[in-house]
Parts: C-alpha cells; sequence; structure tokens
C-alpha cells in the first residue's frame, strides 16, 4: 500500500513538473506590480534630466531645422525630446515660442513634394502646389515630413499612386493599369 501512495505522489509531482515544462498553464496569478510599484517606476522616469551637454546639442538641432527653414521639422523634434524628458522646462519653452511664428509652406515643402511626384512618374504645377500648402497649413500641419505624408495621403485618396495594399498585390500578379486620367485601377490580370 505505502509503494502504491509513494508512485501515485510521484506521478502527480512529475505530470505537474513536466507539464509546466511542456507550456502547459500554471494555476494561479502571474506577477502583477503593486500601484506603489508603479508610481515609483513612473516617478524614476520622471525624475530622469538630460545632461547640460545634450541640451545644447538639441536646442543646436532645432537651431538647425530652422535655419535650413523647416521650423516644424525642429518643432516635431523639441516634441519629442519635450516628451523624453518631461522636467526640463526649456524645451517646452522653445517649443511654444516656436509655434507661435508663421510657417510658410509654400517655400519649404516644394522640394519634398517635388520628390513625391518624380518618385510617382507624375508631375505638378505651381497652382496645384500652392493649394496643397495652403490646405496643409489650414490643417495645422508645419513641417516638410509630415507635408510629404499629406501630400501621399492625398495622391493615394485620388488613385494616382499605390496604396500600400496595391503595392503589395502588385509585387504578386504585376503592377496595376493606369487609366487615361493617370489613376491606378484595380485591374492585375492584363496584358500588353
Amino acid at each position: 500500500m505505502l509503494p502504491a501512495i509513494l508512485g501515485g505522489l510521484a506521478v502527480s509531482a512529475g505530470g505537474s513538473l513536466f507539464g509546466n515544462l511542456l507550456g502547459r498553464a500554471t494555476a494561479g496569478p502571474g506577477f502583477q506590480p503593486s500601484p506603489l510599484m508603479s508610481a515609483f517606476g513612473d516617478y524614476g522616469l520622471s525624475m530622469v534630466e538630460p545632461p547640460k551637454w545634450k541640451k545644447k546639442a538639441d536646442i543646436a538641432q532645432f537651431r538647425n531645422y530652422v535655419s535650413t527653414g523647416d521650423r516644424g521639422a525642429g518643432e516635431d523634434y523639441l516634441r519629442m525630446m519635450a516628451d523624453m524628458y518631461p522636467n526640463e522646462k526649456k524645451y517646452s519653452k522653445l517649443l511654444r515660442r516656436s509655434l507661435q511664428k508663421p510657417v510658410d509652406l509654400t517655400s519649404t515643402g516644394w522640394d519634398t513634394a517635388d520628390q513625391i511626384y518624380k518618385n510617382a512618374g507624375l508631375t505638378f504645377d505651381d497652382n496645384e502646389y500652392r493649394s496643397m500648402a495652403n490646405r496643409a497649413e489650414r490643417m495645422g500641419i508645419r513641417g516638410s515630413a509630415a507635408f510629404g505624408d499629406f501630400l501621399k495621403q492625398n495622391l493615394m485618396a485620388q488613385g494616382k499612386i499605390l496604396t500600400p495594399q496595391q503595392e503589395m498585390i502588385s509585387y504578386m500578379f504585376g503592377a496595376p493599369r493606369r487609366n487615361d486620367e493617370g489613376r491606378y485601377t484595380n485591374d492585375y490580370m492584363w496584358s500588353v
């Protein structure tokens, strides 16, 4: 009788041991940090401050963006730094001052638009560009990278460039055909 009991205990212990090793779920909850532990983690992150040389380098980077004519890209950089170092007030003050100054996308976004249209095999005129730049400014777009995303979304909506899904399908079935107006169709099974 004793060997049977010991054998049963060995099988159950071995089953639970090997069951855990084989990926079966265990009974009981996993580790959950207490609210105090979570609060200390947030507190610790908020106390991180950039060294003096880093602040100088970040401000120089912002001024470099502004001097090249892309104030919006500099503002995006300052936002990132202000999120990374929430206790450092210099980034948020500089960002607040910069947001009060006007941005003119009609002059700074031309190179971005030119590259996007060239990559798509399209051309654009000055009137079309100015209307798109004015629309972007009314929507609050201030940087050339955000303006480029805005242009791509508009061109996709008009059917003038491929959506990511169409581009993925084109790798399997070939590029879709363009109609007479220059818009892409969903016709992938065409022959020339």
